[in-house]
Order: structure tokens, then C-alpha cells, then sequence
């Protein structure tokens, strides 16, 4: 139109309270008074006039405006969708959310790369199709984690079709990250056996490939499932067989089902792993090198692995107030970004820290709270693990039935899934409740906590037994067993190199002091 006609048009519009007009012609600024009108417009238009408008300014915003094409594709992609220009939509909304997924606005970067499917599955069905389909599928399916959780049912449909697919075409490479996100959702859902058969599914693979990214998710897949089982000095080996495959550089921009870098991930289960195995210190590095990776990270997923990682070895440490302002950032992220998982698993490790700079009893509706957002965002994996800090404060807090309470169901999940990681500090927390209790069955609880002794050792879980012969030690020197105490404890403690200064070592060689005066 004219400039003329056109401004009268627009005043108008404005002046019958239609439009709402921001700044001065030729440079004002439009805005519908209301969606409903908006609405009510677009609907008038019949359908060819329609796809002229859409194709015009299409073309518009492809001749005349490339920062908008290029900082908003999804407006492009909207108008080609709408004007049938089919191919060039699909490219758009998959530059779309390939856009969204890098700036981790992944709720974006699920609808837009779900707008390109929905889109390409009106193409007739031929390979080409497929092929593609399966691109986008395996671009969606990172940030429909993060948004969903690791074993919403969303995930398991999405990776089942996309296996289809891949199947139908013979895309090996394309099944290898399908078969991945399959393990997250059984591993996650504690289908533990499912899970160990689709590792060394990858892991195969992987091996026949000798593909640098597929042997670091293939063994930090295993990694983490072993490390679930009990299987400590494997879970070790396959996690540092994982980063020895893992390229900074190249693997910066690797999102995997996880939502994040694997690299990341395993050095995260590094801290726990390494801890456990007696090398508390070489755990503590592996925290600090997993959130500075994560930093220079462009998915704010890798980050929230980070800030977990570092959180949960402030706690092994005795740091309680670096653990509670780590686990705050945890929170905040999660909170801005939208992941109801590691929310709820950063109000774990608050209240968890939190437990020890206030009062105990304090920190037990808040554990409860969150150990329930946990399960209900879909986390069962390492549920006693994240429980037994609940355990741990009704210890202290002197609510002896419901930590028993806790303990006993915490038994029946391990027994259920086989997600053995806390299990030797389960028998060792029904010990010590069992003492605390009105009146202490000192032969039950020693029963326990010989238990704990064993179940670490088969676990290779060297810290947990120290843990385990402390409280024994402390019993046996109440009866009178000073020789057996000292016979027990003394060797266990021997056998560290390292990390003297955390709280379980603390405390036996506090012991051990004891014990050795006349």
C-alpha cells in the first residue's frame, strides 16, 4: 500500500481500539489490542489469500531482515510452514532448535524441533524422510530430558520410535544413540539388568566402531551402571577408560541422552566412586575438574552435573557451609531452567547440609519433601544413597522409629532393584539407631554392623568400612573388647594414603588415640 493509505489504515485501527500503536510513521511499532482479535482477523482470511500473505513476508524477512531470519528462525519457520514452502520449514525449525538447544532454552528447543517433525511427517514416506526424522528425533531427545526427566514416559516413546527408524533405514550410528537413551530410561527407572544388557550393547558397538564419542558414553554408561550394582573397581575402570576418550575441544558441544557432557558425568561419579574406593582426596579433584568442565559447557545441564558434583564432596569433606551455597546454586539453576530433577536433588544436598550447620530435626520435613520431589520427577536411581541423609539427621535428631522406618524401606528398594550404592551404610545406620534406641539390642546391632563391614568389603568400599569398624570399635570399647577393638580398627585405618583430614578418618584415628593410651 501507499505510505499514505496505509497510515490512514492503520490510525483507523488504532482509533477503533483494535491496534495499540508504540512510536511515530514510518517507524511505529504495532501491536494487537487482544490474541482474540488477533485471532478473529486471521480467521476472516481465506485460505489462498492467506498463504500469499505468509509467503510474502517470508520473503520479506528473507530479503530484507537477516538478523531476524538468523536470531529468529522459528519466525521464519512459522511463515514458510504456513505458506507451504515444506522443505525450507523443516530446515528452519530444526536451525530453530538447534538455536534454542545452544542458548539451553530447551523447552524452546523441544517445541520447535517437534513443530519440524510434525511438519516432515506430512512428506511422503520415503528413506529420505526417515533419514531425516531420525536427525531431528536424536537432536530432540537431550533437551526432552532435561525438560521431562530421564524416565518420563515421553522419553521411552520417544527413543522406541526413533528406533524404528533407525532400523527401517540401517542407521547404525544413528541406533547406537537411540540404544543410549534407552539405557538412561531403564537405568534411571533402576531396571538394573536392562540397563547392564543395553551397556554392553554400547559398548560393543562401540568397540567394533572404535569411535572416540561412542567409547566415552558406551563406558560411562557402564561405568554408572556398575557403580549402582556395587561393583566398585570396575565402575573405576570403565570411568577412566571413558575419559581417556573424552577430548575436551571436541566433545565441548556433545550432548548426549544424558542432557549433558558425558565427560562431565563420569567425573561426577568419579567423586562418589574414588571416595569410596579410599582416595577421598584424588574424588574431592575429580568434583573441582568436573565444575570447572562444566563451566566452559554451553548446556546449562552439564552445569547442574557440576554443581552436584561439587556439592555431594563439600559433604564427604565435612565443607557444610561450601555445600550449602553449592547446592543453592544448584537450585537457582535448576529453578530459571526448568529441571524438576536436579531441583529436587539440590534441595537433597541443602537440607543435607543444612542438617549439620542448624538443627537436625529441622532439616527432616525438608529431606521428605525433597527426597518425594525426587521420586516424583521420575529420579529412582541411588535412592538410598540421597535417603540416607534423611536416616542420617533423624540419627542425630533422636527420631530413632522413623529413621528405623526409613532404613527398612530403603532395604526393600535395594532388594527390589539391585541399586546397591548405600547399602553398607544402611546396615551401618540400623546399627547405630538400634543402639539409640529406649532399650538397645547391642546384639542386634553388632549383628548390623558386621553386616556393613561385610557388605563393604564385597563392595570394595573402603570407606563405608571404616566407617563400619568405627562404630564397632566404639561398642566393643563400651564392653570391654579394647584388644579386639584396637586388632579391628588399627589396620583399616592403615591402609589409607590420603584424606586424613575427612571426617570418617577424623574420627577413627580420634579412636585409635584413644585406644592406644595405657
Amino acid at each position: 500500500m501507499p505510505p499514505p493509505d496505509l497510515g490512514s489504515a492503520l490510525d483507523r485501527l488504532t482509533a477503533a481500539g483494535l491496534l495499540f500503536g508504540q512510536g511515530v510513521p514510518p517507524h511505529a511499532t504495532y501491536l494487537f489490542k487482544h490474541a482474540l482479535v488477533q485471532d478473529a482477523a486471521y480467521g476472516t482470511l481465506l485460505r489462498e489469500p492467506r498463504r500469499a500473505l505468509h509467503a510474502r513476508i517470508a520473503q520479506a524477512l528473507e530479503d530484507q531482515f537477516t538478523e531476524i531470519t538468523e536470531s529468529q528462525p522459528e519466525l521464519l519457520a512459522h511463515h514458510l510452514t504456513e505458506c507451504g514452502r515444506l522443505e525450507e520449514a523443516v530446515a528452519a525449525w530444526e536451525r530453530a532448535g538447534d538455536r534454542a538447544v545452544s542458548r539451553s532454552a530447551f523447552v524452546e528447543g523441544v517445541a520447535h524441533f517437534r513443530r519440524g517433525v510434525e511438519v516432515l511427517e506430512t512428506f511422503p514416506a520415503t528413506t529420505a524422510r526417515a533419514r531425516r526424522l531420525v536427525g531431528i528425533h536424536l537432536k530432540l531427545g537431550g533437551p526432552l530430558t532435561a525438560t521431562r526427566g530421564y524416565n518420563a514416559p515421553a522419553i521411552l516413546d520417544h527413543y522406541s520410535r526413533t528406533r524404528d527408524l533407525c532400523e527401517e533405514i540401517g542407521d547404525t550410528r544413528g541406533l547406537f544413540n537411540v540404544l543410549e537413551g534407552l539405557w538412561i530410561y531403564h537405568y534411571v527407572n533402576t531396571d538394573m539388568a536392562i540397563a547392564r544388557e543395553l551397556g554392553d550393547q554400547l559398548l560393543a558397538m562401540a568397540d567394533r566402531t572404535r569411535d572416540g564419542a561412542h567409547l566415552l558414553s558406551a563406558h560411562t554408561a557402564l561405568g554408572c551402571t556398575t557403580t549402582n550394582l556395587g561393583e566398585l573397581a570396575t565402575a573405576r575402570e570403565h570411568m577412566e577408560q571413558a575419559l581417556a576418550h573424552h577430548d575436551p575441544e571436541r566433545h565441548i558441544n556433545l550432548m548426549t541422552a544424558w542432557g549433558a557432557d558425558p565427560g562431565v558425568i563420569a567425573l561426577g561419579y568419579q567423586v562418589g566412586g574414588l571416595t569410596a574406593l579410599g582416595y577421598p582426596e584424588q574424588g574431592f579433584a575429580a568434583a573441582q575438574r568436573a565444575l570447572a568442565l562444566a563451566r566452559v559447557q554451553p548446556h546449562s545441564f552439564s552445569m547442574a552435573w557440576g554443581l552436584q558434583s561439587m556439592a555431594f564432596a563439600y559433604l564427604s569433606r565435612g565443607a557444610m557451609a561450601e555445600a550449602l551455597e553449592t547446592a543453592d546454586a544448584l537450585v537457582t539453576l535448576s529453578r530459571e531452567q526448568g529441571f524438576p530433577h536436579w531441583h529436587a536433588q539440590g534441595m537433597i544436598l541443602h537440607a543435607a547440609a543444612a542438617s549439620w550447620l542448624d538443627s537436625p530435626a529441622k532439616a527432616i520435613p525438608l529431606l521428605k519433601d525433597a527426597i518425594a520431589a525426587r521420586v516424583a520427577a521420575g529420579s529412582r536411581i541411588s535412592h538410598a544413597a540421597f535417603s540416607l541423609n534423611l536416616v542420617s539427621a533423624c540419627l542425630r535428631a533422636g527420631e530413632v522409629e522413623t529413621g528405623l522406618a526409613v532404613v527398612t524401606e530403603l532395604f526393600a528398594h535395594v532388594e527390589r532393584t539391585g541399586d546397591r550404592v548405600g547399602e553398607p551404610y544402611l546396615w551401618l545406620r540400623r546399627g547405630q539407631l538400634l543402639l539409640a534406641t529406649v532399650n538397645a539390642d547391642e546384639t542386634e546391632a553388632e549383628l548390623s554392623m558386621q553386616k556393613a563391614l561385610s557388605v563393604s568389603r564385597l563392595q570394595g568400599h573402603k570407606l563405608a568400612e571404616l566407617a563400619a569398624a568405627t562404630a564397632l570399635t566404639q561398642l566393643w570399647l563400651q564392653q570391654g573388647k579394647r584388644g579386639a577393638a584396637l586388632e579391628l580398627l588399627a589396620p583399616i585405618y592403615g591402609w589409607f594414603t590420603e584424606g586424613f583430614e575427612f571426617p570418617v578418618l577424623r574420627d577413627a584415628r580420634a579412636l585409635l588415640c584413644e585406644l592406644s593410651k595405657p
